[in-house]
């Protein structure tokens, strides 16, 4: 089995971003494919292949997910590979835009970035639409058209910043509402992801603990805590 949807590359090594029910229960053991589009037709031009990671409970949660790009795609029946890697991706990267960093406005023009089923589900596809309306569960809905196969694309303002991730439909009795999972719903998402570390090469001093990538000291009457993006130690019981 199979399931297909869109993403955006988000760091040059191929880092990619999308929605978790993008990604299938059982993955294939070589990951999924990333296919490129040509910048100028939106047809598919190179094909990549990426792991998938998804994290326990919080991608669920928070319907976001990540693939990471380790290879280009060889067609074994004629030899031919769909692109170049190791490469730097052309990531998004919103910095390259003039951002006004003001907060996302009712009626604020609204473009979706996507491969949805309408267009055949691999050519990339661009709608408009604007800001129509927030959820009481903090997502933005708009007008402009999302399929499916749009879930985990793009979404930006009519700067061309980032406002969040295209990832479903509500259905009205005579008119659909596309739904995006904003920035600050992803940032929520990010900040709780747990970190990981590789305690061979970490080495703090007893006094210390590891925590953003730096040894810190620690109060007295406390203790470390692992993979707490929040919190370097907890207080020992009676503290």
């Amino acid at each position: 089995e199979s399931s297909g949807g869109s993403g955006t590359i988000i760091d040059s090594e191929g880092l990619v971003i999308t929605n978790a029910h993008v990604i299938p229960t059982d993955v294939h053991e070589n990951g999924c494919f990333v296919i490129l589009p040509d910048s100028i037709t939106g047809l598919p031009n190179e094909i990549y292949i990426g792991n998938p990671t998804i994290i326990p409970e919080l991608s669920n949660a928070y319907d976001i997910a990540f693939i990471e790009i380790y290879g280009a795609y060889t067609d074994p029946t004629n030899g031919v590979t769909y692109g170049s890697y190791p490469k730097d991706f052309p990531a998004f990267n919103d910095s390259e835009y003039t951002c006004s960093g003001e907060e996302i406005k009712l009626g604020e023009p609204v473009t979706i970035y996507g491969y949805p089923q309408v267009s055949g589900g691999y050519n990339l596809t661009i709608t408009d639409g604007v800001i129509s309306s927030f959820s009481d569960e903090g997502f933005l809905l708009t007008s402009a058209k999302i399929d499916s196969g749009n879930s985990g694309g793009l979404a930006v303002d009519h700067e061309g910043c980032f406002i969040g991730i295209p990832s479903a439909i509500v259905e009205g009795n005579y008119q659909n509402l596309g739904v995006i999972i904003p920035p600050n719903l992803i940032q929520d998402f990010v900040n709780e992801v747990p970190i990981e570390t590789d305690e061979s090469i970490v080495n703090c001093d007893p006094s210390e603990c590891y925590f953003n990538e730096k040894c810190i000291a620690k109060p007295n009457n406390s203790t470390c805590v692992i993979n707490d993006p929040n919190s370097a130690w907890k207080c020992d019981t009676g503290y």
